[in-house]
C-alpha cells in the first residue's frame, strides 16, 4: 500500500546524507511542498498521469532495476 506522505532527509538538505540507501526522500525539486518535514506523494504520477510541469506533490522515482521487462 502507497503511503500518502514520505518524510523527508534533514541531512540531505543539509548536503550531509551519508546513508547508501536512504529511507527517506531526498528532495531536489525546490517547488515540492514540505508540511511537518513531510513530502504528500502525487496520485496522479503513480498513476503515470501527472500533467502539471512544475508539481507540488513528490513525484516518487523511477529505479530501473526494480523495473520488469
Amino acid at each position: 500500500q502507497l503511503l500518502d506522505t514520505l518524510p523527508v532527509c534533514r541531512d540531505f538538505k543539509a548536503g550531509q546524507c551519508t546513508r547508501p540507501q536512504c529511507k527517506y526522500v531526498h528532495l531536489v525539486e525546490e517547488y515540492v511542498d514540505v508540511s511537518d518535514g513531510r513530502v504528500t506523494v502525487c496520485r496522479d504520477a503513480v498513476k503515470g498521469k501527472c500533467a502539471r510541469p512544475m508539481c507540488k506533490y513528490y513525484h516518487l522515482p523511477i529505479i530501473p532495476h526494480l523495473l520488469t521487462v
